[in-house]
């Protein structure tokens, strides 16, 4: 009995490592999503931004990638692009 809660005790501190590493890496996508939409203002280009719709469909972030086209598009109708 005292093996097998040492060993929850162990499962469960890496699901919250693992839980800290999703949040990070969540942070990360919302920062390059940010840093396209500057791009994207500065120069017209959204080409990093269609690159990052690609790479949120390979990774089946199909409701971030949402979130993000809902966005893009109030960016393109507020600055007339």
């Amino acid at each position: 009995m005292k093996k097998d809660l040492k060993k929850a005790e162990e499962l469960y501190n890496r699901l919250d490592i693992l839980e800290a590493i999703d949040n990070y890496a969540e942070l990360i996508i919302r920062k390059k999503f940010l840093e396209s939409l500057i791009q994207y203002l500065k120069n017209n280009s959204n080409v990093e931004i269609f690159f990052l719709f690609r790479c949120l469909d390979f990774l089946d972030l199909t409701n971030m990638k949402l979130d993000f086209e809902s966005a893009f598009l109030q960016i393109k109708k507020i600055y007339n692009k």
